[in-house]
Order: C-alpha cells, then sequence, then structure tokens
C-alpha cells in the first residue's frame, strides 16, 4: 500500500498475446463494500505473473498495488474487484481523478504487455485510518457481480 514505486509504462503485447483494460471504476461488492473494479479482455500465455496499480493522477503516486498468480494459455474477459475499505480502514483516496495500470511480467524476460487507463465514477471519500501494514485491503481478488 501507498509505494514509492511506480508502474510501467505501457507496453503492447507481443505475438500471440492481445490485451485490452477495458474498463477500471470505483464500484462496491455486493455486501456494500467499497472496491475497485476490473474488466480486462485478454489473450495469454503461460508463465507471466499479474500486477495492478492503482496511481493518483495529479502526482502519480501508487495508492496502491496487486500482484496476481502466474498465467497459463487464456482467451477472454476477466472481471473481478479488490476492496477498498473495510470497517476499520481505507485506502487513502482524496478527491481527484486515478488511473490503472495492469501489466504482465516474465519471471525471465521481464515485462510482456502493459496498459492504463482512467478510474471512472466517483472517487469514494472515507474518514477511516490508512491501511496498517498487515492490512487485507486490495489483497484478495472478488469475482464481479452476475452480468458485469
Amino acid at each position: 500500500m501507498d509505494s514509492l514505486e511506480t508502474p510501467p509504462a505501457p507496453k503492447d503485447p507481443p505475438k500471440k498475446w492481445a490485451f485490452e483494460l477495458a474498463l477500471a471504476n470505483f464500484a462496491a461488492l455486493d455486501n456494500g463494500t467499497p472496491a475497485l473494479r476490473i474488466v480486462l479482455q485478454v489473450t495469454a500465455q503461460p508463465g507471466a505473473g499479474m500486477e495492478l496499480w492503482l496511481t493518483r493522477d495529479a502526482d502519480n503516486h501508487t495508492i496502491a498495488r496487486w500482484s496476481g498468480g502466474s498465467t497459463s494459455i487464456y482467451e477472454g474477459a476477466v472481471c473481478f474487484q479488490l476492496t477498498t475499505a473495510d470497517k476499520t480502514e481505507a485506502l487513502p483516496l482524496t478527491p481527484g481523478k486515478y488511473s490503472v495500470t495492469v501489466d504482465f511480467l516474465d519471471p525471465s524476460t521481464g515485462l510482456v504487455v502493459s496498459r492504463k487507463s482512467q478510474v471512472t465514477s466517483f472517487t469514494p471519500h472515507s474518514t477511516l485510518p490508512p491501511p496498517g501494514p498487515n492490512s487485507t485491503l486490495f489483497s484478495v481478488a472478488y469475482a464481479c457481480p452476475r452480468g458485469n
């Protein structure tokens, strides 16, 4: 959370890969918990890990970073959500614009592909403190509601 690292610059996919970051918006889980919803269209090859970066546009500051598992051969849509607040803490989201960068990294060759998109919808506001060192915010990927 709240990292000094910055996401990689956008990079087009190599042959046998295709990648579109179709949607990034502030939403809520079915139980009302604030979340960031991500929709991707992907053609992937085995062995790359996925990363997601949430950055504040005003200063390009990384608010949160998430890492997923290793890819397999896949072609299709992916929709998932990451919580941005719970009952005791919240990501430090201030009014303004935010971007999401999603990339795939191959452990032996490096960056495979990277896409950046503006986060749509209104930025959620919270008076809760920022996440602590053992926080589970922005760490578990939840499925999107049916039809999304």
